[in-house]
């Protein structure tokens, strides 16, 4: 085996990305050395590695046997394992050290390193406040957001820090972080998006020196700020499970304005003072290690803070939100039948 690399996160930095193209071409990358294991991943969605993070520490060394023997069946030296959730909800668990500990157990110390993604700092906030009304994100608790007056990007930000002392927008911390249980391993640093570098999955096959095929992948589905307003406001009266189990009818049965704008989701002039600081610390600290680009113009993107005609619910979203919830047994054609009942005035 001449190298393992473990893709870590950032989340919302790629990942999907990431999984969903080497599981969409695995045959061929098999053909080039690098393995991406089917062995501990998942067979649906962008079938990330997080079986395999999932496990207890006393299954990782069968688990890690069977990666071995399918890379020797496939005749690959290289391998490719990704979860996102290492650098996010599971870097406070011991069983992430003990799954470095177990890849550097079975294929050498010096043959395991780490992949951690990084973006700009405005689009990566922006990004992963999405995806905390989607279905969380860095355990920010619903009790803790939505006891705020306004439930905003900036409280979502505030909320992270207060629990952590630093911003959920900080690289630099979470990579500290995880400096912590990598066991020693190379960790190599990577901008999502660095000028004049080429795509980023490109440089991913630069790990193993293997050709990058050249081809689509699948990325995650954005929501408007219309459909993120809903699952917002579903979220603060039923809860996160209960939303996360209904979200595809609650966003694919609403006829969602794409002019909607809503300041909950501006960045308003603190919160980007807060990321130009914490991207100038971020790059200052990265310097050593990499030649990392690292985008810090804020300040144009600051809009007012958010205002009470934002806030407020119109009585038919709310009335749409109570009746896709409480049907049992939802199929997608009566959810759209029922965003037309109450959505199309």
């Amino acid at each position: 085996m001449t190298k393992v690399v473990l893709h870590v996160g950032m989340p919302k930095c790629a990942s999907s990305s990431i999984q969903a193209h080497f599981a969409d071409h695995y045959q061929t990358y098999c053909g080039q050395g690098l393995l991406y294991p089917k062995t501990g991943r998942e067979t649906k969605g962008y079938r990330s590695h997080r079986p395999l993070h999932h496990a207890s520490a006393e299954e990782y060394p069968e688990l890690l046997k069977q990666i071995a023997d399918e890379a020797r069946e496939q005749r690959c030296r290289n391998i490719l394992l990704s979860s996102e959730e290492l650098a996010n909800s599971r870097i406070q668990k011991s069983d992430t050290q003990a799954l470095i500990r177990s890849l550097q157990n079975l294929f050498g110390s010096e043959n395991v390193e780490i992949l951690f993604l990084i973006r700009d700092h405005l689009s990566f906030i922006r990004s992963s406040f999405a995806q905390y009304l989607k279905g969380g994100l860095f355990r920010v608790s619903d009790a803790d957001f939505f006891a705020r007056d306004v439930p905003s990007i900036r409280t979502y930000a505030d909320c992270f820090f207060e629990k952590n002392q630093f911003e959920v927008f900080s690289f630099s911390a979470f990579f500290q972080q995880f400096q912590t249980i990598a066991n020693g391993a190379r960790i190599n640093l990577m901008s999502i998006k660095e000028p004049n570098m080429g795509p980023l999955l490109k440089r991913v096959c630069e790990l193993f020196d293997a050709p990058f095929v050249g081809e689509d992948t699948r990325q995650n589905e954005r929501f408007s700020q219309h459909q993120l307003f809903c699952l917002l406001h579903a979220r603060k009266k039923y809860g996160r499970e209960k939303t996360k189990a209904k979200r595809r009818f609650l966003a694919k049965g609403m006829i969602a304005d794409p002019e909607f704008h809503s300041s909950l989701f501006d960045v308003d002039a603190s919160l980007a003072e807060r990321l130009t600081q914490t991207a100038i610390q971020d790059l200052n600290y990265f310097k050593p290690f990499s030649d990392v680009y690292i985008a810090t113009a804020f300040s144009a993107d600051a809009k007012p803070t958010c205002e009470q005609d934002s806030i407020e619910v119109p009585e038919n979203l709310l009335r749409f939100i109570d009746r896709i919830m409480e049907i049992e047994d939802l199929k997608m054609p009566r959810a759209k039948r029922v965003g037309k009942r109450f959505m199309s005035v």
